[in-house]
């Protein structure tokens, strides 16, 4: 079986258009969907660090695999299942918008003092969807522990900690599963995918839509 969580939080309109898409496409395959909210994570310093008690419960459970869904993410009404055809591993997906953040990540990790030193090979990944098999999870859980440090969400964490496992066990997502719209002002050269990542900051993402003549305009037919 497999396990789906994304997190809502605030009076956010993306949500409105967002979820409803990825409660369809768990339904459409059987996935079972956690619906994280406000309560769930009043007590965190970042909202987002919800993932380390995902993957404790995740592990726990009879599921075979994990995935993360951001709640600005937009899911095609075709999309097909996501593990299908995967080998065992952590999957997250990356693009010129993630690797840009690679060396503020670097000196983040160097100021504070995370040891061991991430790879020097390691590609910063987006966060924004990620999938696990329990296998995995069991070495990223024991991997991620405390101190957490707030001012830049899961993402920053994330990163760090997979870096740390074997590099055999990382891949990387397809595009088509966290197409992540470009912040210029042309879609040239973007392709679209099953998923689509409105990764904006809150004052961006309408405009984001707007620019591109409304969030239905993307598409996987652009793969």
């Amino acid at each position: 079986m497999i396990e789906c969580h994304t997190l809502c939080y605030g009076n956010n309109w993306w949500i409105d258009e967002c979820l409803p898409t990825i409660i369809n496409w768990c339904s459409r395959h059987q996935y079972k969907l956690k619906i994280w909210t406000d309560k769930d994570v009043a007590e965190l310093q970042e909202k987002k660090f919800i993932a380390t008690s995902i993957w404790g419960k995740f592990i726990e459970s009879d599921n075979d695999w994990c995935i993360w869904v951001d709640s600005d993410v937009w899911i095609q009404s075709e999309a097909p299942k996501l593990t299908s055809e995967m080998q065992r591993g952590f999957w997250l997906a990356t693009d010129p918008s993630s690797t840009a953040w690679a060396p503020l990540w670097r000196k983040w990790c160097f100021d504070h003092k995370l040891m061991p030193a991430p790879r020097e090979n390691w590609i910063y990944r987006n966060a924004g969807v990620w999938a696990i098999d329990k296998s995995t999870a069991k070495k990223l859980n024991a991997i991620a522990v405390p101190p957490m440090y707030p001012g830049v969400q899961e993402q920053h964490h994330l990163n760090y900690w997979a870096s740390q496992l074997p590099e055999s066990m990382v891949h990387v997502l397809p595009h088509q599963w966290n197409a992540m719209v470009p912040r210029s002002k042309s879609l040239i050269g973007w392709q679209g995918g099953w998923f689509v990542h409105l990764l904006s900051d809150k004052k961006n993402k309408w405009d984001e839509m707007d620019r591109f003549g409304g969030i239905h305009k993307f598409s996987h037919h652009n793969n």
